[in-house]
């Protein structure tokens, strides 16, 4: 063991048009310990982690075609559901892939439920809810386990909100836009999560950019791509 670690609603397949308010507080509501859009890459090139579920090839496709429409500049992870919020300050990036890597084999896939279509931030920010699955649940707190004590959280300890992004952050005259064509956008009752992706931002938020470090399959022996 490295030193270093040891120390430290039913889904209905079709949605209405009309959506609802998020009762979560995400990301533009939450308060943030440090400014992590403008953290320095670490000495491994990176500024910011995050573990993710990526979403199957059709809905990142519709989402990214909104994104598209919409002319989003500020760069973004493609669909994801997050199951490691963003954190930086990592000790030992090879120990911690070793440790995902080793979690991944004990894992199994398993079936991401979608639970309506929501918005927060006055609309800039809309996004599919996921419903808190046990198997779900039991990835994000595995990997709380593992990451939380050798890393710097970035927005501090809040509640898991399990949710896909299909923007956020956007001015109004976006949001209004991306509700119209949003509304419409049908991502089927969820998918089943086969692997999940250690994600890594390099630069700063503003104008940085998004890469896979390494992808794990679950219940894989061989730690993934």
């Amino acid at each position: 063991m490295s030193p270093v670690w040891a120390a430290r609603r039913r889904s209905s397949p079709r949605y209405p048009r009309r959506t609802k308010p998020g009762k979560l507080r995400l990301y533009g509501d939450r308060q943030m310990t440090v400014d992590s859009a403008n953290l320095p890459d670490d000495r491994f090139g990176y500024s910011v982690y995050a573990v993710v579920i990526v979403a199957p090839r059709e809905i990142m496709q519709m989402v990214g075609g909104l994104r598209q429409t919409l002319r989003i500049t500020r760069p973004m992870i493609p669909a994801h559901v997050t199951v490691k919020g963003t954190f930086y300050d990592v000790p030992d990036l090879d120990d911690l892939r070793k440790r995902l890597a080793a979690l991944a084999t004990r894992m199994r896939s398993f079936r991401l439920r979608f639970d309506g279509q929501q918005h927060a931030n006055e609309g800039r920010h809309r996004f599919f809810a996921v419903q808190k699955t046990y198997e779900l649940m039991n990835l994000h707190r595995d990997l709380e386990s593992l990451i939380g004590p050798v890393s710097k959280n970035a927005y501090g300890d809040h509640e898991y909100q399990p949710h896909l992004t299909i923007y956020e952050r956007v001015t109004e005259e976006q949001a209004a836009t991306g509700q119209v064509i949003a509304e419409f956008m049908d991502p089927g009752a969820g998918f089943i999560a086969t692997a999940f992706s250690l994600m890594a931002r390099k630069g700063k938020a503003a104008d940085g950019t998004w890469v896979e470090v390494q992808r794990y399959a679950l219940g894989s022996s061989g730690g993934g791509d």
